[in-house]
C-alpha cells in the first residue's frame, strides 16, 4: 500500500460484519466508511471518492450489490470492488468472474463467498489497490 491512506467503502446489511470489517481494515491503515443499504451507499458514492469497496450482494434488494457495482463503475473515478455473498449456499448459483459473459453483467473485480475471513478481504484489497 502506498503512503497515502486509501479510502474504502464497506456495504453490508449485517451490522456485526460491518463493525468487524471497519475495525479490522482501520487497524490495517485504511480509512473506512460504512453503509447498511444500497441507498446509503449510493449517497456516499455521489459525494466521496473511494479507492475501493467491499459490497455485499444482497442488501435491501437481492440485486443491490450488482446495482451498486454498476453505479460505481460509471463514476468519473471508478474503483475496484470486492463482491461478497452467501447466496451460492442457498440458491445453488455460482458466479465465475473469469467468464467474459459474466464479467459483462457483474461489475465486481473480485467475488468472495461468505463466510469470509477478514484476512482474505485484506489480501484482495492489497492486490487490487497496487
Amino acid at each position: 500500500m502506498s503512503d497515502l491512506v486509501k479510502k474504502i467503502l464497506v456495504v453490508d446489511d449485517d451490522v456485526d460484519f460491518l463493525n468487524h470489517a471497519q475495525d479490522f481494515l482501520k487497524n490495517l491503515g485504511y480509512e473506512v466508511i460504512v453503509a447498511e443499504t444500497q441507498a446509503e451507499a449510493e449517497n456516499l458514492m455521489a459525494g466521496t471518492e473511494f479507492d475501493g469497496a467491499v459490497i455485499n450482494l444482497g442488501l435491501e434488494y437481492p440485486d443491490s450489490g450488482f446495482t451498486l457495482c454498476y453505479h460505481a463503475k460509471k463514476l468519473p473515478k471508478p474503483f475496484p470492488i470486492i463482491m461478497l455473498t452467501g447466496a451460492n449456499s442457498y440458491v445453488e448459483f455460482e458466479f465465475n468472474l473469469d467468464s467474459p459473459s459474466t464479467r459483462q453483467w457483474i461489475k465486481a473485480d473480485v467475488y468472495l463467498e461468505k463466510p469470509i475471513r477478514m484476512e482474505q478481504i485484506a489480501t484482495e484489497l492489497e492486490h487490487l489497490l497496487r
